[in-house]
């Protein structure tokens, strides 16, 4: 069931951020200005330089990778591995300059990829997906296929904008989380979407996509909320601006 309430509504802080672990967290640094990928990329004087690196790295639970404020990057962020409920891993900017960028535009679909992860929390980055050509195309894509229950997602303080997707699909546009399953039931729970500013994309704003939407097969995902987020100029969504959806 969705509920629609005013944007005015109590906010839900950073609870992924900050937290306590018995886990051996580490944090680890990328600039696409001083970075170097043969460096250790776990101090800001040595970081990495490419998003690339992200995918040969196992990250623990707990653990944090910072983007260099002023960073820009032609390539996707994908992320495989996942954190705990009280240990997520964490993707955020760091401070003292602009958004640390990503623009995918002809190099992906999507720019930031969370793919068969869980207890993952992104905030603070810059996305743009631009093309000469519609396609379909993502800002950032939470992806569960044949996993069960996926749990903990954060997407917070976003910029995204510049999506070149297509309008003949629903499931493409600025943020869209997307559970399937042909073997085995997917949904998410644990879900927040807050606080992100979203224009000039194809087709939605932000969108949730499921295999298990009949009768026969309802396994709908719960504790989801959309809340306090701005979206404007997107096709069949211009309507909405400051909304919050609660399932």
């Amino acid at each position: 069931m969705l509920r629609f309430v005013g944007a005015s509504a109590f906010l839900i802080g950073m609870s992924s951020v900050g937290f306590s672990s018995a886990v051996q967290a580490s944090t680890y640094y990328i600039s696409s200005v001083s970075g170097d990928d043969r460096s250790s990329g776990t101090s800001p004087a040595q970081p990495w330089k490419s998003l690339a690196r992200i995918r040969d790295v196992a990250f623990q639970p707990g653990d944090t990778i910072f983007l260099t404020a002023g960073s820009v990057w032609k390539e996707p962020l994908t992320l495989t591995r996942s954190g705990k409920a009280n240990a997520p891993i964490v993707i955020a900017a760091t401070s003292g300059g602009p958004r640390p960028r990503i623009d995918a535009g002809g190099v992906a679909a999507h720019a930031v990829g969370i793919m068969n992860a869980e207890y993952v929390t992104v905030s603070g980055l810059e996305i743009t997906n631009d093309a000469p050509t519609p396609a379909q195309r993502f800002g950032v894509l939470v992806s569960a296929e044949n996993r069960g229950v996926t749990r903990g997602i954060r997407i917070t303080d976003m910029y995204i904008h510049d999506i070149r997707g297509t309008n003949d699909r629903k499931d493409n546009g600025g943020i869209v989380f997307r559970a399937v399953g042909e073997k085995l039931a997917t949904r998410f729970h644990d879900l927040r979407i807050e606080r992100n500013i979203i224009w000039r994309v194809d087709r939605s704003g932000i969108a949730g996509i499921s295999d298990r939407v009949k009768a026969s097969n309802w396994f709908p995902s719960d504790d989801v909320i959309i809340r306090d987020n701005y979206v404007e100029d997107v096709p069949r969504q211009r309507q909405w601006h400051r909304f919050e959806v609660v399932i």
